[in-house]
């Protein structure tokens, strides 16, 4: 980008006010991007480990580098994610998604026990 030099305290000043979020990566191609793919795919749609699964075989493709480790799934989730295990109040983030997704659960409220069990492991 190019600017005027009484644009670029304005552009500055703009610029700040944004955090600023690291580019995602093209491929998963080692731990810190499976972990980044991870928080991207559950911030869009909590899943539980058997729906997660699939996709993420998938994604540790040819992209993979040589020189690192593949790592678990699990020991990613456990170590870096949080799991709704269905004591307490559903977390309002799977309560959003399961409200808007799922057809027979838009209407029961958060503390019933077939919305817990739905929400249970994600």
């Amino acid at each position: 980008m190019f600017f005027l030099e009484a644009q670029v305290s304005q552009y500055e000043k703009d610029r700040s006010r944004f955090q600023q979020q690291p580019q995602m990566e093209l491929f998963v191609s080692d731990e810190r991007s499976a972990i980044d793919w991870l928080s991207d795919h559950l911030k869009k749609r909590p899943s539980t480990y058997r729906e997660i699964h699939p996709e993420f075989v998938s994604q540790l493709g040819a992209g993979w580098k040589k020189h690192e480790n593949k790592p678990e799934l699990q020991d990613l989730l456990e170590a870096n994610f949080l799991r709704y295990d269905g004591d307490g109040e559903v977390p309002s983030q799977i309560q959003s998604y399961l409200s808007s997704n799922h057809k027979g659960l838009s209407g029961i409220g958060n503390d019933s026990p077939s919305f817990r069990s739905k929400a249970k492991d994600r």
